[in-house]
């Protein structure tokens, strides 16, 4: 024991050379150490900490140090709980909103995620100083490529560690997109480069590709443009005549329609209905039909089958709209429209939390079946769980299929 101290006083002494206010042995209203004799006294743990009195880089220190005690060590609960408590109320008041405090904040969430601390207070801080960080970043007169990819570094580093609040996400990912679409920061990344980040925004419900952008299509590989133009029509864009010409000389140099991935078929059949896609349209119209798949039904997919039973709706499950199976088709008296039926799972959005943003993939499905003159009614997956009984069940689908046809009347 008294060689451990001894060793752990030469390494401070060490520390304490390097900085003279050295986190170990600087003076708070409190020693950090009130007695470097006891082993309960010298836990970081059990050590009482004024992050006022203290620097960025001692702050940093000192939880690091944490996190390295708590995952060494299986310390008494209850002081850790009061700890972490300690800690959060601390960072919460005085952690001040720059990029000098981003190394504290991520070791602060770190820190409270690895012992299943996840609140609130913690989340807000987080998304209050990453807000402010990316539009320091973005209103810099140095804006540049370069720093964006910083604050995505930055952004992916920090989002896993709030993942049970997906809801500031999207938020943040709107203001990187922001900051992404600026021409000084689009000007400088590769077409490659630019392709990916397109990609990035698109799968976490973006669906807006900047107008300054310009991708020379001749060079992508044939896989790479389909996905291109199939984000061009998603987000509204009109494809191009040249776009059109391109896809047309792709598809005739294939030696087989037959032979291309059944994944490029579907999204080329997608776009085809949303867009004019001229001569290349023709090839398109010849691949097979995709057909239901034997897949396994969802539980919820069977209850909502259970209620429209009783309901005596004239449906069909599992259902062909080409290249789209859908959960239920449904055709009612004296409505000219059939109603698609979707129970959502959470694969349907890139947010848990966030049931008002779909995945990319979802919207084109919404988007082309709108235009195959559909009413799409989409239920989520925990709405339907809440819901208690027949009866409830049986009001929550009429409400929500005649509230569909009304909007779409109007």
């Amino acid at each position: 024991m008294i060689n451990q101290l001894r060793q752990k006083l030469t390494n401070l002494a060490f520390l304490a050379n390097q900085r003279q206010s050295s986190l170990l042995f600087r003076q708070t209203s409190q020693y950090l150490f009130s007695n470097a004799n006891s082993e309960k006294n010298g836990s970081f743990i059990n050590t009482k900490v004024d992050f006022k009195s203290l620097t960025k880089i001692e702050i940093a220190d000192y939880l690091r140090k944490l996190n390295q005690e708590c995952l060494m060590v299986d310390k008494d609960k209850q002081a850790l709980a009061n700890k972490l408590n300690n800690i959060e109320q601390q960072a919460a008041n005085h952690i001040s909103l720059n990029q000098d405090d981003l190394t504290t904040l991520i070791l602060t969430l770190q820190l409270m995620l690895q012992n299943q601390r996840q609140t609130q207070n913690i989340f807000t801080l987080a998304h209050t100083v990453l807000l402010n960080y990316f539009s320091n970043q973005i209103n810099s007169q140095n804006v540049s490529a370069q720093k964006f990819m910083e604050s995505l570094q930055i952004f992916q580093q920090i989002v896993p560690l709030i993942a049970k609040s997906d809801r500031f996400e999207y938020e943040l990912v709107q203001k990187l997109h922001l900051f992404f679409s600026q021409d000084k920061v689009t000007n400088q990344f590769t077409q490659t480069s630019l392709l990916h980040l397109i990609k990035f925004f698109f799968s976490k419900g973006i669906i807006e590709i900047p107008l300054n952008i310009n991708i020379n299509l001749e060079i992508l590989p044939f896989q790479d443009f389909v996905e291109y133009i199939w984000m061009v029509a998603l987000s509204g864009q009109q494809i191009t005549d040249d776009q059109t010409k391109l896809l047309c000389k792709f598809l005739q140099e294939q030696p087989s329609l037959k032979n291309i991935p059944k994944a490029i078929q579907y999204k080329l059949k997608e776009i085809s209905i949303c867009s004019n896609l001229g001569e290349a349209g023709l090839y398109v119209s010849q691949f097979d039909q995709f057909n239901t798949q034997e897949s396994q039904i969802s539980p919820i997919q069977e209850d909502c089958e259970i209620i429209l039973k009783v309901l005596k709706w004239n449906f069909k499950s599992e259902a062909v709209i080409d290249p789209y199976t859908v959960d239920f088709l449904i055709s009612l008296p004296n409505i000219k429209k059939q109603i698609v039926l979707e129970m959502n799972g959470p694969s349907h959005y890139p947010y848990i939390s966030n049931k008002d943003i779909f995945s990319a993939k979802e919207q084109m499905k919404i988007k082309n079946l709108k235009i195959k003159n559909y009413i799409p009614v989409l239920i989520h997956h925990k709405d339907w769980s809440q819901i208690k009984g027949v009866t409830g069940k049986i009001d929550f689908i009429q409400n929500l299929v005649y509230k569909q046809i009304k909007l779409t009347n109007q």
